[in-house]
């Protein structure tokens, strides 16, 4: 007997990151049923760390587990109703023999399936199963919060807002709470009329509001004195047949992972472009990405398209040699770890394709040049455009093509630094605000008690000022070292 089949799998996490110790494994949970024979491949599971992205089917990490050996049964043994743990270690995705970290930020998912895969363990027969789709990132969201924005409160002192939507009142949704409500858990009460079929909504005992499919948005006042009120969103046609009571909790608005991740995101970007303008991971590069409109004379062979890609670069210009020296290309991507494919092509014509063998790197500077090997066919020949390249001093625009990795083998610690103190800069501009925007203090005082709170020194300052400063002074101090240790000095011909 084998596996029966995959109940479920789940990761337990939303986002991690190789760089982070307590972030780097990902644990996979999966329930089995069936029975196992030990040493058989039926009786192995294979999880695989794939790209949430295109067609979903580029794999850059694999770990097969044994179930009988990992839960310590006997022959044809039930599967016990535990899970199994599986841990995915990023840190492992590793090239063979070019020692390049397969993983780059983005999302992924985890595909986990008997590893003989024989039918009828295909798609939506229970034989394979995916999780959802979580992220992986240089810096985690929860770095960021204990690292450079340690005690923070990412909480608006005015702005509400709900913890969870509605869950038992089917078809309605939160949309907006009013400023300064009461913080605490309050009753939404939906209310049906069985006779006559009328629908009402109320909150925190105020009045009823009836429902109809006139309107899909209402206001719905709050019991006692004050103003205080929701709005909500009905579909009518999913709200419930039964009257339903739910308790909702009304909490600060405070700044979600969504939006800190948005922050990250933008300053890894950022740093990329603009501050060292080297990719922080390995990061693949092509200028083709569909065969078909490639034109392939003469008998050169198949020209391998890489379909996982990062950016579309444009190709680069042919320069015609200087005598006594190799041909040489300046590719304009720092840290250029790999090519994997070269070749030149005229008028979207490929007229060479250039050996493997031929290329030497110049890692940090991406200079690469064409230096023969041995006897071997140095490249493919299709037609004589080529020769006359070599031998006349116009420049081909255009002419190299490629596919190629480009980036940083491992992110260093103070790139790491610089791109989390940057990202902390609009993130604490952002609390800061939230917090008592546009106020440098308040008084209040009442029948001879006063309190007097200042929150900065200027309302053109915000209350964590010091600290946006001090991570400006520190890029600004450690920037050109930075850009100089792994980018090297530009220079630009005039």
């Amino acid at each position: 007997m084998a596996i029966d089949g995959i109940t479920s799998i789940a990761v337990n996490k939303t986002e991690y990151s190789k760089f982070e110790d307590n972030n780097a494994v990902i644990e996979a949970i999966v329930f089995l049923n069936g029975t196992v024979t030990v040493g058989d491949a039926t009786s192995t599971l294979r999880f695989e760390i794939r790209k949430a992205r295109r067609d979903r089917d580029i794999v850059v990490y694999t770990l097969d587990v044994d179930v009988a050996a990992y839960f310590n049964i006997d022959l044809g043994a039930t599967i016990p109703t535990t899970p199994l743990y599986a841990n995915l270690d990023t840190r492992l995705a590793i090239s063979a023999p070019d020692l390049i970290n397969l993983i780059r930020r983005g999302q992924y998912y985890v595909k986990v399936y008997r590893s003989d895969a024989v039918s009828p363990w295909g798609p939506g027969t229970g034989g394979t199963q995916d999780s959802e789709d979580f992220y992986i990132n240089p810096i985690t969201v929860d770095r960021m919060k204990t690292d450079w924005c340690f005690g923070i409160d990412f909480q608006s002192s005015d702005i509400r807002t709900w913890r969870f939507q509605p869950r038992q009142i089917t078809g309605v949704t939160v949309k907006e709470v009013s400023r300064n409500h009461k913080l605490s858990f309050f009753p939404l009460s939906y209310t049906r009329d069985p006779v006559s079929g009328i629908m009402f909504l109320s909150w925190d005992n105020g009045k009823s509001i009836p429902i109809t499919a006139a309107y899909s948005e209402y206001m719905l006042p709050a019991g006692g004195p004050g103003a205080e009120y929701i709005v909500v969103k009905v579909d009518i046609n999913r709200v419930s047949a039964v009257s339903v009571q739910e308790e909702l909790f009304i909490e600060e608005k405070s700044l979600d992972e969504v939006t800190l991740r948005r922050y990250i995101n933008d300053s890894v970007e950022h740093a990329e472009n603009t501050l060292i303008q080297v990719y922080i991971e390995p990061t693949e590069l092509v200028t083709d990405v569909d065969p078909s409109q490639l034109t392939f004379t003469g008998s050169g062979g198949a020209l391998v398209i890489n379909s996982d890609y990062d950016f579309i670069k444009s190709p680069i210009s042919f320069y015609p040699r200087t005598p006594g020296n190799w041909i040489d290309i300046q590719f304009p991507f720092p840290s250029l770890l790999k090519i994997e494919q070269l070749y030149g092509a005229v008028a979207n014509t490929r007229v060479v394709h250039i050996n493997s063998e031929w290329i030497e790197i110049a890692e940090k500077s991406g200079f690469v040049q064409l230096v023969p090997f041995n006897t071997e066919l140095a490249f493919d020949f299709i037609g004589l455009i080529w020769v006359e390249s070599l031998r006349s001093a116009t420049p081909i625009p255009n002419f190299w093509h490629y596919n190629l990795t480009a980036g940083l083998r491992d992110c260093p610690g103070d790139v790491l630094e610089l791109i989390g103190r940057h990202a902390a800069i609009p993130i604490l501009t952002a609390a800061g605000a939230a917090f008592r925007g546009g106020y440098s203090s308040q008084s209040i005082s009442r029948d001879g008690v006063s309190e007097s709170v200042s929150y900065t020194s200027s309302a053109i300052y915000g209350i964590y000022s010091a600290s946006i400063e001090d991570y400006r002074n520190w890029i600004r101090e450690h920037l050109p070292a930075i850009r100089s240790r792994y980018r090297g000095p530009q220079m630009i011909v005039m």
